[in-house]
Formats: structure tokens, sequence, C-alpha cells
């Protein structure tokens, strides 16, 4: 029998200091908790004289047995004669007392063993008031009406001077005197005390209205809005109600949305048309709505659903009323729908309804209000792209429609067509929706979220989806790994890399031209944000935004001006505001801040993008490609995801990868046919794939391995779509090879299987997608010639396929644990 010792420390920069220390006794080894800085927001309990393969749970106000109460975190332990470090995710310093104990499952004897600790944290009073949902990230104004925001930051929306991700809050820079904040898809606003307003982040329609289409890491102010006394932000522009109750609105309006009575975008704010008298304005993506102080409602922008409730599906550049809607109290919202709370505390809803964001019980549109089915007692409602919820008097919340990440909440995947009751979740003061994910202040002023987190938006420190909330804050071990032809790489949480397989051309960056069949440190690689691997070269993007390359260098690849290999990391010359880097076999491109692409290396089927076919040790700007969200390379061609989710091609086209309908090598960017709704896309060698916002994924290109997944081994020219693929999150192509992580984290693979890379236990090409065996709670998979490795929630790397230069971490063949918290 060993002898527990729970030990708190507070370590406090706030008011009040506060420690205890708590003894039992049972078998589970020591078990200590430390309280970081609250900076870091971080507490962590460590058990320690733990085996190889025990499983440690942490559980918040769970009972004597470790029953009931919320799952906070769990690892899996690798060594002997080890201890798990468990964390415990924390925004804002409520009062209240928090109580943990530790439940551990012995691998050897199966064991349960629940520590009867009682962990107390107490926290310095410092809250939050509001918080506020983007696309994929998220804002809170704080008691000290500061703002701290979390998650995607590709576009500045983190305003924290940087366009560094981040999965716990940080705070946005110079930012005081905050009375409310709102999100845009990729922007962010914030109204001040003073009646003005500044933003941040995306401005490609001028949705920053600072008269100029300029991005900003960093809060400006909207030129000449004053007076202000709310703001509304739609996807791409923002609307504010002024002290005189007119509303003024600026950025995207291509369909009508700033009610102008043009379609003209508008970097500084302009005058809706004819409203006055409103009391209140909500933005969505692409329409608007204004209660007036008669409690009716009008609209404008689009309206291809339904969505302005006039019982039409005409667009308007200026306001038109709601059909028989009257006793408003408060509207809300969602990408093509949008709902009202009635004075009698109950809901209607009007425009699209696929997933059943209408609650009505049906997914048919409705171009006129109706009534939420049994929903009562409402307090206020909010509505995210495809989903919505209400929070009830008693301070629950019910939830309606898409929920494939689980942002209804309820624990499952399932669509609802009715509201249903968020799990776990009481004592609710406000709620906020992306478009994917869902967060709540609570009454002792944390914040609880729940759905997708492939970017952080959760905060709560992975990048794990959960269908149920949980708390704000904490970190990971591995956080990104990419494939080579015959290498692999992983970046750690620490933001060094380990790479592992073949390495002649030193494509490993340890110093060496040994192959390497278990994972070594890239030799003084540090702060890296990023990686991407080539053939036989590798690459990273460093928290100051620059590139360090390193391996073989024939084709001018590492982008330093020579043709020298290097066995060591060298800097990219000149290449700086780097946001993202995807490579080809020979040649690299980098998407930079004001979402332009350089390119550098092979150019001779024109995949540097530049306009000619030739190689360049140095990169060269893509001509004419403005606008790019998300870059991807092959072989010898490179493709850009648009911000109007189209897609853009160039380079070698002779099987048809670029997708424009011909094999014509292509030195400029040209469209691929008829792609639209794109979410990712993702390159092999000759050929191309992307996931749509509907979450099926269309390829093109070369297909004799089946690598399409349509079913057959016909070339395509144009994108057909992968049979029987859906709920699809991520994807990653190899060689002739392609893969799909789920929404159920599970792996679906297809193509060429002559290596065992399908991981369906066979060496066998697939046609169509293919379930691969054994592989569960997969965050992240990426694709090399012939080899297949995916990161999982447990923290651990699992590669398969061709092993013949160690590429998968081991020297077998078979689906292999590579690492674990490396």
């Amino acid at each position: 029998m060993l002898k527990v010792v729970a030990v708190f420390v507070l370590l406090s920069s706030c008011t009040g200091s506060y420690s205890s220390n708590l003894n039992s006794s049972d078998s589970s080894g020591q078990l200590t908790l430390q309280v970081a800085f609250l900076t870091s927001l971080t507490p962590e309990f460590k058990v320690s004289g733990l085996g190889a393969g025990d499983m440690v749970y942490l559980f918040e106000n769970a009972n004597s047995q470790c029953e009931g109460g919320d799952l906070v975190d769990s690892t899996t332990v690798v060594n002997d004669f080890s201890y798990a470090v468990l964390k415990v995710p924390i925004l804002g310093f409520p009062t209240t007392s928090k109580v943990f104990r530790a439940k551990i499952k012995k691998a050897v004897t199966n064991e349960i063993i629940c520590t009867n600790e009682k962990g107390y944290i107490y926290k310095a009073q410092s809250g939050v008031k509001e918080i506020a949902l983007g696309a994929t990230h998220s804002c809170a104004v704080l008691d000290d009406q500061t703002v701290k925001c979390w998650g995607d930051n590709l576009l500045g929306q983190l305003g924290n001077g940087s366009t560094n991700p981040s999965t716990t809050p940080i705070s946005v820079s110079g930012l005081t005197n905050v009375n409310h904040i709102a999100l845009g898809s990729f922007h962010s606003c914030a109204l001040l005390n003073d009646k003005t307003v500044k933003c941040w982040g995306n401005n490609g329609a001028g949705q920053l209205g600072d008269g100029s289409t300029v991005p900003s890491t960093i809060p400006i102010s909207v030129s000449g809005l004053v007076n202000v006394n709310q703001i509304a932000l739609g996807g791409y522009y923002g609307c504010a109600v002024l002290v005189d109750q007119t509303v003024k609105c600026w950025g995207a309006n291509g369909t009508g949305q700033l009610g102008d009575g043009s379609t003209i975008n508008r970097s500084t704010p302009v005058a809706v048309s004819g409203l006055t008298s409103v009391i209140q304005v909500v933005s969505g993506s692409y329409h608007s709505c204004a209660v007036l102080v008669d409690q009716t409602v009008k609209c404008w922008g689009a309206n291809g659903e339904g969505q302005l409730g006039d019982g039409s599906t005409n667009q308007s550049t200026s306001p038109i009323s709601v059909s028989g809607l009257i006793n408003v109290n408060k509207i809300a919202l969602g990408s093509n729908y949008s709902c009202a709370v009635l004075n009698d505390q109950t809901v209607k809803c009007w425009g699209g309804n696929i997933y059943g964001q209408l609650g009505n019980g049906s997914t048919n549109q409705s171009m006129i209000p109706i009534s939420v089915s049994g929903l009562v007692n409402v307090n206020k409602i909010t509505l995210g792209s495809f989903h919505s919820c209400a929070v009830l008097n008693d301070q629950t919340v019910k939830c309606w429609g898409s929920n494939l990440s689980g942002q209804l909440g309820d624990g499952t995947t399932n669509q609802s067509m009715i509201p249903i009751s968020v799990s776990r979740l009481l004592n609710v003061t406000q709620i906020a929706l992306g478009s994917s994910h869902s967060c709540a202040v609570l009454n002792d002023k944390t914040v609880k979220c729940w759905g997708s987190n492939g970017d952080g938006r959760l905060g709560d420190g992975s990048t794990n989806e959960s269908k149920i909330p949980v708390i704000v804050s904490g970190v990971l071990n591995v956080k990104q790994i990419a494939l080579g032809t015959n290498h692999s790489c992983a970046v750690l949480d620490d933001q060094t890399v380990k790479c592992w397989g073949f390495n002649v051309s030193g494509q490993l960056g340890d110093g060496s031209t040994a192959q390497r069949s278990t994972p070594v440190s890239v030799s003084g690689l540090i702060n890296v944000k990023q990686i991407a691997l080539g053939s036989d070269h590798s690459c990273a993007v460093l928290n100051d935004q620059t590139v360090k390359c390193w391996g073989a260098n024939g084709y001018s690849q590492l982008g330093d001006g020579s043709t020298n290999p290097s066995i060591t990391p060298v800097s990219v010359s000149g290449l700086v505001n780097v946001n993202y880097i995807a490579l080809g076999s020979f040649h690299g491109c980098a998407l930079l801040n004001d979402q332009t692409v350089k390119c550098w290396g092979s150019g001779g089927y024109g995949q540097l993008g530049n306009g000619s076919m030739v190689n360049r040790n140095t990169p060269t700007s893509v001509s004419g490609l403005l606008n790019v969200k998300q870059i991807a390379s092959g072989l010898d061609h490179s493709c850009a995801l648009l911000n109007d989710q189209t897609v853009m091609c160039w380079g070698s086209g002779g099987w048809g990868q670029l997708g424009d309908g011909t094999t014509i090598p292509r030195a400029i960017p040209v469209s691929v046919s008829g792609l639209i709704n794109v979410n990712q896309i993702a390159l092999g060698s000759y050929h191309s794939c992307a996931v749509l916002v509907d979450k099926t994924v269309k390829c093109w290109g070369y297909n004799m391995s089946g690598q399409l997944g349509d079913g057959s081994l016909i070339t395509r020219y144009i994108p057909t779509i992968v049979s029987g693929l859906i709920n699809v999150n991520q994807i990653s192509l190899g060689e002739s090879h392609s893969c799909a992580v789920l929404d159920d984290q599970k792996v679906k693979c297809w193509g060429s299987g002559g290596y065992g890379q399908l991981g369906d236990g066979s060496k066998v090409n697939r046609s169509t997608p293919f379930s691969s065996s054994g592989l569960l709670n997969v965050k992240q998979i990426a694709l090399g010639s012939n080899h297949s490795c995916s990161v999982s929630y447990d923290q651990t790397v699992r590669c398969w396929g061709s092993s013949g230069y160690g590429q998968l971490g081991t020297l077998r063949k078979s689906i292999t644990t590579v690492m674990s918290s490396p």
C-alpha cells in the first residue's frame, strides 16, 4: 500500500494566494497538483508510480468512486516507472472551488483505482462578461474590459500582432475599455466605451472599415464611425446601430447585404437605405436584419433560401419587411436562415432548413416565419452556420440543426430537427455559435465550448472535437505531422521537430545522412509553427514567419540561392511574413500574410506559377493570385483555395490534375472547372482532391490505381465525386493513394495499396474508400509516396505501408506506434 499525497500550490499575480495539503492512502502512487502562474491558466496533476499502458483519467467533481462529474483530461502511460501529467483547463477565475480525482486503469491487471483526494482550487475574482465566435476562432470580453481570443489566426483575427494560432486565450494587443465584441468569419470588431469601433483580421472585402483592403493583426479604427450603440458582423462585413437609430454597414456587398441599394463592396461605413427607428441589427453570412421600435423586422441581402422572410427568394439590396412577424423581442441570423424570439418567449424561424435548423421537425425550407417545435421560456437565441441554440429561463440550453461535429452538445453527431438539451450544461448566462462549434458563459464566469476543434477553437488546449461541453484551456504533445516520399517529420508541442526515415540527402536535418528508423531531432530548429515535406527535402515555418529548409537542393528547392544540399536547416532567402507552406517533390510555395503566394525550386512544368518554365533558387510571386486561403502542392503542380471557396491550379497538367478539363501545363493559375464551396484541398503526385462544405469529397487527375475513389480507373480532367464518402473532416494524398479522416475519428483510404499503405490489412488497390483496420480516435493524417501516418488523440503517431527506409519509425510493415508524448 503506497501513500498518496496531493499537494496544491497556487501562484497568483492576482489578489489572493491560497494553498491546501491533502493526504490519503491507496495504491496509485503519488498524486501532485501544481498550479502555474495564472497567465498560463494550466494547473497540472502528476500521477507517478505507473507502468506502460496504464490509462489515467482526471475528473472534476466526481464522487469517491470516480463516478459522475466531468472528464477534463486523460492520457496513456508510455514507459514503466513513469508518471502521467493531466491538465485542468481554466478560463476566468471564479470564486467557486473545484474537486478533482484521478482514476487509473492498470494495463497488466485491469485493476481500477480511484484516488480519494479532494483538490480544491481557489481562484481570484476576474471573469468573462461576453463571448463571440467566428468561423474558426473565439473571443471573450473580460471584467477588466480587455479581450482575449483563441483558435485560428491565419488572417490575424486573434489581434495579438501575429498570425500564429492559439489553443488557449491570448490578449488582443492594446485593446481596452471594450463594451462589446462581434466576430465575422475571419475578422473581429470591438465596440468601445467611447462609442467608436476597432476591428482586426481579414480585410479582403474592406470589412475592417478603415478605407483599405489590407488585413491587420492588431485593432484599427473603423473610419468615421462614432456614436455607435451596437455592432454586428456577418461573414465578411459589419453593421452598426447608431445613437440616432439609423444603421451603417461596410465590407462585402455581393448580395446587397450592406443595404445601400447596391452590390458594391465598401471599405468605409455607408448608411442602410431608408432604415430608421432601429433597436437591434444582426448580420448573417450574406444577409442582415433589424428589429424596429414597433417590434417588426426588416431584412436585406441574399435570399436564395427565403432568409429575408418576405415569402420570396428574391435578393434585396435595401430593407424589406418580414411577413406577418410582430411582437419581436430579439433576432439572430445564421448562414442562410433567421430566427426571432417573441414577447411570449417562443421562437419563430425562416429560410434554409436542410439540416433541420428551423427546428420545426422537418428539413423543408420556409420563406415565411414558422414556430420552433416545443420551445418555450426562451431568454435568448444564437445561430451558427447551420445550427441553433436557445438559453432558457432556467439557464439550461437547447440546440437543434446540424451536428456533424457535435456542435449540439448532446454527446452525439446526430442531426436534430427539434430542440434537444445540451449535456451537463447548467447556469448559462450567454451563448455564442460558430460555423460548427458552440460556447457558453456560465454564472461562475468560466466558459465551456463543444463541437469542432481542428484549429483550437474550443480553447481547451487541444484540437479534439468534443460532443459535450469542455472547459476552455490546455496543450498536447504532437502538434502536426508531415510525410515526404520516404521520410516523416513531426512538430512537437515544444515547437521543435523530429524526423525519421530515408536521409541520403540530409532530409532529416540531424546533421547526418544516416537513415533513421526512430525519430531524431532536427538540429538547432526551434520555434516551429508548421512543417511540410517534399520528395527529399523538408521545410519549416517559424514563429517569426520566416522559413528554413534542409535536404536535397538539385532544383534549388531549399530556396537559399544555391543548388547545394544541406543536412541542417538553412533560411529561404528573402521570404518573410509567411503563414503557411506547401512542398511539391522539388518545389515549394508559401502563403503570405497578404494572401498572395510565392514559390521556388523546380519550374519546368510551370509549377512556380510565375509565367515561366524555369527553376528559381529564391522565391518568386505567383502571377495574379490574390485572396488565397490555403495552398497545396503535388509532384509538379500546385493549387490554391481562395476566400470565395473556389480553387485555382498551375503546373503540370498531363493527367488532368489541374482540373481545367485539359492536359495542358499551365505557368499561371487556372480555375478548376465547376468546383465551388470548397473547404480544404490536398494534392498527390498526379491527382488532386477537395473537401466540400457539405463534407463530401471531389477528386480529379490520374486514376490508374483508383486514387480518385469514384469506383473506376478512368483518369478525370474535371472533379468527380468520391463514392460513398461523407462526413469528411480532413483529407491527405500520397503518390497514388488517398485517405480521409471522418467526423467519427476513423480513417478511410483508397487507391494504390501494394505496400499496405491503405491500412486495411491487404496489399490490393481500392477504387472506392475502404476503412483502415483498427485505426481510431484520429486527429490528423498525412501520406507519403507509399506510406501513411496518423496522429491520434492519445498523442501517439501510427504509421503503415512501405518501410524500406525506416519511414514508419520501425522496421515493420503493419500499423505501428512510432512515438507517444515525445
